[in-house]
Parts: C-alpha cells; sequence; structure tokens
C-alpha cells in the first residue's frame, strides 16, 4: 500500500507493525476468545490515538461498525477468492477430483481449518471429519501438517 500511496504522488509513508490479540492468541479458536474483533482493536486504537494515519487490513475481519472516528476510506481490489487445501508431501500433484480427495483422506480426516464456513462446506463433503483450529501465518499452518497433526489443511489462496 505505501508503494501505491508513494506512485500516486503521495507522501512516503513509515511502515508500522501492529502486533493484535488475533496474532498472539493463536491456539484457540476465534470463537471461542472474541471473534474477529481481535485482528482489530488494536489496529483501531492506534487510529484512534494518532499513532498511525492509516491502516490497511482484510476485510473479512473488519466489523460490521466501525468505532466513531474511523471510517473505511478504501477498498481495494479482491485478491484470489478461493480456498486451498493443503496435502501431506507425496500426494500426487495432479488435480484431484472431489472423489479421488475423499477416497484420498477416507471418511474421519482431520481438517485444519480456522474458519466456520470452511467447516461447514467441507462437512458435506467429509461428515465423518474432525476440525481442528489453524491460525498463524503460513510457515506455523504447515508445520501443523508436516507434524502430522492434520490430514489436510485449507485456508484463503491467497495465504500460501
Amino acid at each position: 500500500m505505501a508503494a501505491r500511496i508513494a506512485d500516486a504522488g503521495g507522501p512516503v509513508c513509515r511502515i508500522v507493525t501492529i502486533k493484535t490479540s488475533g496474532d498472539r492468541l493463536q491456539e484457540a479458536p476465534l470463537s471461542e476468545v472474541g471473534g474477529k474483533r481481535l485482528f482489530v482493536k488494536e489496529i483501531e486504537d492506534a487510529l484512534l490515538q494518532g499513532d498511525v494515519d492509516l491502516a490497511v487490513h482484510s476485510s473479512k475481519d473488519m466489523p460490521a461498525i466501525l468505532p466513531d472516528g474511523l471510517t473505511i476510506g478504501a477498498v481495494l481490489p479482491r485478491e484470489d477468492p478461493l480456498d486451498a487445501m493443503v496435502l501431506p508431501s507425496g500426494v500426487s500433484r495432479t488435480l484431484m477430483t472431489i472423489d479421488d480427495l475423499v477416497t484420498f483422506l477416507g471418511q474421519s480426516p482431520v481438517i485444519g481449518t480456522g474458519s466456520v464456513r470452511r467447516i461447514a462446506e467441507l462437512t458435506r463433503l467429509f461428515p465423518g471429519a474432525r476440525f481442528a483450529p489453524i491460525r498463524g501465518n503460513l510457515d506455523t499452518r504447515m508445520r501443523k501438517l508436516v507434524d502430522g497433526g492434520n490430514d489436510a489443511l485449507v485456508f484463503v489462496a491467497p495465504g500460501h
């Protein structure tokens, strides 16, 4: 975003990384620790206190109602809206059909995902599946697959 501002003739921006509660509380499901608001509270506070002038964050984590004094100033073009399923190494890299996937994973796989929507969708394909909360950066998520805690991971494609 800083590059876009500069390219448009705007001022040079200093990037400030704000670690949110959502970043720190990665082991618990969002529904148990306060929901999506965990990802924006500290950012909203920094904006309201004047510590930062502008914040960029994923729309999926934004609350429906913003605190007084804040507004959404722009919406960037959407990235790839597709989900990605990551399987253990050694699985054929050719595109699988859904039937192949169900055969490969079996009737009761452990699937790591942090999304209530994805759980609902995947339950239709895998009625006996167990779902493990998985959050954090890509390396953290992939480690949970490599360590054998999950049979597959599902997250947003731009996160890969």
